[in-house]
């Protein structure tokens, strides 16, 4: 289970890295319209992201006893990020 959520800190990093220095094309990608108020989302996305990718590498180390619980609620929130990516 901690190899899962290192996996996942290096991929939303990986995000956070183009949301916030490669916007344009982050957003391109996704077949978004760009535009400065889209640029300033994408960068705000891409925050979020890095904060995920911080908080993802650190709950193994910090979960403690509630390690599996945790690890349950937070495959819960990936799932829902996922099913929104591919709609």
């Amino acid at each position: 289970l901690k190899t899962i959520f290192k996996a996942q800190s290096i991929v939303l990093t990986i995000n956070a890295i183009g949301g916030l220095f490669l916007t344009s094309t982050f957003l391109e990608s996704a077949n978004f319209t760009v535009t400065a108020d889209m640029i300033t989302l994408g960068q705000f996305l891409g925050m979020t992201f890095l904060w995920l990718a911080v908080l993802s590498w650190r709950i193994p180390d910090i979960a403690g006893d509630a390690f599996n619980n945790l690890g349950k609620l937070f495959a819960l929130g990936s799932f829902l990020w996922f099913l929104i990516i591919s709609a």
